[in-house]
């Protein structure tokens, strides 16, 4: 039990940044979700370590009560009891499979009607993020969820805010400094792959890459790199096919607005503003091209 309130129920997903499990609110009888994070032994202020939860508690908390946030209901720290760790913890609201686990679930692809109807809502996050001068700098499938239930179900939650980081807006480009790396190979940015700061665009590139692989299956770069490998090698060739493959061939076999939104995130400049009204009216053109309604229906329904 988690500070005598939030019972631990069972594990429902791990990674490089904690353990996430389903718990039960022994006040209200509500399930929840905590997100649990060991210290190191000993150690009282390891800041990159022990500052994660804490700030990615503050980013939900600045970003609340908007579309596509989860709930955040405490954060905080538990020392070590008996052979338990001592760990941070944040408590949020519980959601449902990410759209990676979905994706999987269809085999392998989205149709092109769901992947248009998930990019209104994606875009919808990221001008958020924006509109707060904070990039999410790990956009990927796993890190976005549907909700949970009949009221939420259709919608598209951003989750995992630990590399959240702010941006100014000066031209001048420089090393990210929380991180040399911010992101996960396969979709990160051109800019994280050469250890410069994101802002908005970079965001915005990751996405193109998420949309890409929905709707043709895969990303080009995935069947030249094994991401079991040594990391500065897998870097190093992921580098060297997002920079050489032309943006055609990435896009190869999809409607041009795919192409055109990885063109316009790879060349706009470092402070410039997305323009994401338009880049969503692009995809609504070709939904209505196509025939498709917004309807809520998605492929796993």
């Amino acid at each position: 039990v988690i500070n005598k309130r939030w019972r631990l129920d069972g594990l429902i997903g791990q990674g490089g940044f904690g353990s996430v499990y389903i718990a039960t609110d022994l006040q209200t009888n509500q399930i929840v979700a905590v997100k649990l994070q060991n210290l190191p032994p000993g150690s009282t202020s390891s800041p990159s370590q022990m500052d994660n939860l804490e700030s990615e508690s503050f980013y939900y908390t600045l970003l609340r009560n908007n579309p596509g946030i989860a709930t955040h209901h405490e954060n905080g720290r538990q020392e070590k009891i008996g052979r338990q760790a001592a760990h941070e913890f944040m408590v949020y609201e519980l959601l449902g499979p990410s759209l990676q686990t979905l994706f999987y679930r269809c085999g392998k692809k989205f149709s092109l009607k769901t992947t248009l109807m998930l990019a209104d809502q994606l875009l919808e996050r990221l001008e958020l993020f924006d509109s707060h001068k904070i990039v999410h700098r790990d956009i990927k499938p796993d890190n976005f969820v549907m909700g949970f239930g009949k009221e939420n179900g259709k919608m598209v939650y951003i989750l995992d805010l630990g590399l959240v980081g702010e941006y100014t807006k000066d031209e001048e480009v420089v090393v990210a400094p929380s991180y040399a790396f911010c992101g996960t190979y396969y979709w990160a940015p051109i800019a994280a792959h050469l250890n410069r700061s994101q802002s908005p665009k970079d965001d915005l590139e990751s996405l193109a890459y998420m949309l890409i692989y929905f709707a043709s299956g895969s990303l080009p770069w995935q069947g030249y790199a094994n991401e079991k490998e040594n990391t500065a090698l897998l870097d190093q060739r992921v580098t060297r096919l997002k920079l050489g493959l032309p943006i055609k061939q990435v896009c190869k076999g999809l409607p041009s607005p795919f192409a055109r939104h990885l063109m316009y995130a790879r060349s706009a400049r470092y402070n410039h503003k997305p323009k994401y009204a338009e880049l969503r009216a692009m995809y609504r053109r070709l939904m209505k091209r196509l025939g498709y309604k917004y309807d809520g229906v998605y492929d796993w329904d």
